[in-house]
């Protein structure tokens, strides 16, 4: 909802899911490359303005835009021995 001194936000809504690398050729020099995110899987996200701050909506949401974080925290600990 916006005025014409402030603005609430009821919701958010986001935009992720599972993607590839890919390099693309640019027309205009083709010496050069464009290095992107190709989606493959979309997943879109509506959370309450309210629940975005919780400590644990937060952390799943983190783990939705960056998967690799949920893999680090499941391999065990290197030890030094």
């Amino acid at each position: 909802m916006h005025t014409r001194s402030a603005y609430q936000v009821d919701y958010y809504l986001l935009h992720t899911g599972e993607v590839e690398p890919i390099t693309i050729q640019r027309t205009d020099d083709p010496a050069s490359s464009i290095n992107a995110l190709k989606l493959l899987r979309g997943t879109t996200i509506v959370t309450c303005a309210d629940c975005y701050r919780q400590p644990q909506v937060q952390h799943e949401r983190e783990l939705l835009f960056r998967p690799e974080l949920e893999a680090d925290a499941s391999e065990p600990a290197a030890s030094d021995g």
